[in-house]
């Protein structure tokens, strides 16, 4: 849009509207725009907005999984292995390079987190 029309788009809104109108108007015009979404099984989260396909998908399909490591890609089940290995060449034999890769532990075992 060119400097011109938005001189003539303000100029307009001062002799149209109200002070507090255009106050309003500004207000409105600072605030983000929404965000579209476009995959179609993207779902809202209410606290923090987006949540990726990948962890709906792990939310609702982890319990199959015990014990075993998965690859996942866009919100779809790949492959899954023993071993992060096994679970990644599984995916690179079904044509995904680059797939999200994830272990889901069994009901016995300790999750450690690290240091």
């Amino acid at each position: 849009m060119s400097t011109a029309v938005v001189d003539e788009f303000v100029n307009r809104a001062r002799s149209v509207l109200s002070v507090d109108e255009q106050k309003d108007l500004s207000r409105r015009l600072n605030e983000p725009e929404p965000r579209t979404e476009t995959h179609p099984e993207v779902k809202k989260n209410g606290k923090n907005g987006y949540v990726s396909p990948n962890t709906i998908w792990m939310r609702e399909n982890s319990y199959k999984y015990r014990g075993m490591y998965v690859a996942i890609k866009d919100g779809e089940f790949i492959a899954t292995g023993r071993t992060i290995k096994e679970a990644d060449i599984a995916a690179k034999e079904k044509g995904v390079d680059r797939p999200f890769l994830a272990y889901f532990p069994g009901e016995d075992e300790e999750i450690w987190g690290g240091w």
